[in-house]
C-alpha cells in the first residue's frame, strides 16, 4: 500500500500505521474509515476500530485524528479516542 497522504489509500495506511499498539495484541482488528479530509499538509479523519483481543474481548473505539503531513509521512499526529460502551 502506498503511504503518500496525497493519495486516499495513501492517507488510510498512515491511519492504519498509527494503530500498530493496538494490532499487537488483537487477534482481529476491523477499521471502518468513516472520513478523510486532505488539505495541503494537514489531514484529519475519523474512523472507528473493532477489536478482538487475545482474551476474547471485544472493544469498538472511535477514533478522530488530526495531522500536519511531510512527504511520505505524518510529522505530527494528534488523536482523540473514545472507547464505546458494549452492545447489548
Amino acid at each position: 500500500m502506498s503511504r503518500s497522504a496525497s493519495a486516499g489509500a495513501g492517507a488510510q495506511g498512515l491511519l492504519i500505521d498509527h494503530t500498530r499498539p493496538a494490532r499487537k495484541n488483537a487477534r482481529e482488528l476491523d477499521i471502518e474509515l468513516h472520513d478523510v479530509v486532505i488539505d495541503g499538509d494537514r489531514a484529519a479523519a475519523r474512523y472507528t476500530m473493532r477489536v478482538l483481543m487475545r482474551r476474547e474481548k471485544s472493544l469498538e473505539i472511535e477514533v478522530h485524528v488530526f495531522a500536519h503531513l511531510a512527504p511520505g509521512r505524518g510529522r505530527r499526529i494528534d488523536s482523540l479516542t473514545r472507547t464505546l460502551p458494549p452492545k447489548d
